[in-house]
């Protein structure tokens, strides 16, 4: 008698202790469920363009929208003793814990809401101070939540194989369904890959999915949610599997893993902050998008040759659009990732500094084949592309719009080749060599650095560090992040607009002299100033106005012979012809210290019949 009630005792206290735990967990500030892993992205307009949820395209999906058997199949694998208990099943660690001792065979205990809890909260690392932090956690949102919103939850975030968390991003991958159009063999053999992902999934092991799809059935008829004739209807079924890898058929897959990964350099993908969800804003234009998306198909080679391109809206630190290959499910974004010696298109840079040294577009130098005898350095003996050379002085404007070699060597030995790497500083591109081999653009960097430097010159000499992202707030409306979007005067804007003007030049049919201007037969429908450049194996075209900076780079990953050298300047052409459409262009006004003058770009002499050039006053 006396240990009988010495047993209720016990179990009185036990209760009353449970009762004490739960009742604290209650009392906590609620834990908040969001529907986790969640991300919307918006565009410059604020309309959403992208909805992911767990890193695929689609969203959370509440019970109502999936198949009715997703929820009785899962329950039944995972913890068919949902419904009865308050977080914990007691008779299943029980039995977990007599498997791993005595028979040596690892089974899983959890239920589903302390899997929940790992999932959204914790790491997984197998600790004593997790394992407590998970008891906690799971008994505060049995107490606030309902056992619907809880398995609703779990089937969004439950991981199912190659990167897939949650029953509707599955379905599409596995079925190319709707998770509400599953039926029940479908439903079982989902629930089924759960246990072991990399085992039981279809794709990997059929047989292995069948056997666990069967074992799924088994357990829905042993609880009752389905009966006899349904269980020997689906026992033998062999599921249509029709795998659909490709997450989402445009460019907007490119721009969603480059978001991810803008995230994850801002230290903001965390699971704390995925377990409440993302709204991203940012500066894409779906209209420009689908201009340069429509190019990029129309002028996609047949070749292994490749392309990254970026659009940057002037006088802001806006990224309009963006490519990295012609193919949108290429990972490597060759916009930001590839680093390239960036051949003539350095040479503004150059010119620059020359403008703002005292030269101006009507100085001279003399081209021709010439050794240059440097101190300190050596011999140095400099081509034009063509081997062709006027062997007579010329000004800055023909130099530019030819691309002369001899005149920017000598315009940089001139002002000394550390100017330059002072100059490229200025941008944050470091590591660049103080030789006279950079008049030529040995200097690498990506084409989105490229792209910096020519938006500076767009916006009258002001830097703006371009972004995608322009703000990020979580699903409770709290501000993450936000870009600094003012911008820095690190140019003189008078002798900026002199060069801009200057730019016009590769498309000046009165600079035609020994050679050609590198873009007079690529003359877009509005006035854009422009350079080119190229090496061995890459072919650039950067042109701006004040409403678009257009950065283009074609060219071989493998270092190859580019053999398609104007396909640069054809997507340049048709993306500036096609942008005018959008908005209205207009260019640059002079200002106050400059004056317009007509001159020959050959002589450098007034010419009432000449082009139209900026001098300072």
């Amino acid at each position: 008698m006396k240990k009988v009630l010495k047993c209720l005792i016990c179990l009185s206290l036990l209760d009353i202790l449970i009762g004490l735990y739960y009742f604290t967990c209650l009392i906590m500030p609620k834990l908040q469920l969001y529907k986790s892993n969640d991300i919307s992205i918006y565009d410059h307009s604020n309309n959403k363009i992208i909805q992911t949820h767990a890193n695929k395209m689609g969203e959370y999906v509440s019970l109502k929208e999936m198949s009715p058997y997703l929820p009785m199949a899962f329950v039944a694998a995972e913890d068919h003793r949902f419904y009865d208990h308050y977080g914990y099943d007691l008779k299943g660690i029980t039995r977990a814990f007599i498997s791993t001792v005595f028979k040596k065979k690892t089974q899983g205990g959890s239920t589903i809401t302390q899997q929940l809890a790992r999932t959204l909260y914790l790491s997984n690392e197998k600790t004593f101070s997790r394992k407590i932090q998970e008891a906690i956690l799971t008994a505060r949102i049995e107490t606030n939540y309902s056992k619907d919103e809880i398995l609703e939850h779990y089937l969004n975030c439950i991981y199912l194989g190659h990167d897939l968390y949650g029953v509707a991003a599955a379905s599409t991958y596995y079925f190319n369904k709707n998770c509400k159009d599953l039926s029940i063999d479908e439903a079982a053999l989902l629930a089924g890959i759960a246990n072991a992902p990399a085992l039981n999934a279809p794709d990997i092991n059929y047989q292995a999915a069948i056997q666990r799809k069967n074992y799924v059935l088994k357990r829905m008829y042993a609880t009752k949610v389905i009966n006899k004739d349904v269980l020997d209807m689906y026992i033998h079924s062999y599921p249509i599997i029709s795998i659909n890898d490709q997450n989402y058929d445009s460019y907007l897959s490119f721009y969603q893993r480059e978001i991810v990964k803008e995230l994850k350099q801002l230290n903001l993908y965390t699971k704390k902050n995925l377990a409440i969800g993302f709204d991203v804003y940012t500066s894409i234009d779906k209209s420009i998008n689908d201009i340069l998306y429509q190019t990029l198909r129309q002028f996609k080679p047949i070749t292994n040759t490749q392309t990254a391109i970026l659009i940057l809206k002037p006088y802001t630190n806006k990224i309009l659009a963006m490519a990295g290959s012609f193919n949108t499910e290429d990972e490597f974004n060759r916009a930001t990732m590839s680093i390239r010696p960036v051949g003539s298109t350095i040479k503004p840079c150059i010119y620059y500094l020359a403008l703002d040294y005292g030269l101006t577009p009507l100085s001279k130098f003399k081209s021709e084949e010439t050794t240059f005898h440097i101190k300190g350095f050596g011999d140095y003996s400099p081509k034009n592309s063509t081997n062709t050379y006027p062997n007579k002085e010329i000004t800055m404007i023909e130099a530019l719009a030819v691309s002369d070699n001899i005149y920017s060597t000598k315009t940089l030995l001139f002002l000394g080749s550390q100017q330059l790497t002072r100059f490229l500083n200025l941008f944050g591109i470091k590591n660049t060599l103080a030789v006279p081999s950079s008049a030529l653009g040995v200097s690498e960097m990506s084409l989105l650095q490229l792209a910096s430097i020519y938006n500076t010159f767009a916006s009258e000499g002001k830097y703006y560090q371009p972004k995608l992202i322009q703000k990020v707030t979580n699903k409770q409306g709290k501000l993450l992040y936000q870009a600094k979007t003012k911008g820095e005067q690190i140019l003189d804007k008078t002798t900026t607009l002199v060069l801009n003007q200057l730019l016009r030049a590769p498309f000046d049919k009165n600079a035609k002299g020994y050679a050609t201007p590198t873009l007079l037969n690529y003359q877009p429908k509005a006035i854009y100033g422009a350079k080119t450049g190229s090496t061995f194996s890459d072919s650039f075209v950067v042109g701006f106005n004040p409403q678009f900076c257009i950065a283009i780079w074609v060219g071989k990953d493998n270092n190859e012979y580019l053999h398609e050298t104007s396909l640069s300047k054809q997507m340049f052409l048709n993306l500036a012809n096609q942008l005018s459409t959008l908005q209205p262009t207009q260019w640059y006004q002079k200002g106050f210290f400059i004056d317009e003058i007509k001159v020959n770009p050959l002589t450098g002499l007034k010419d009432k019949y000449g082009s139209t050039y900026w001098l300072k006053n």
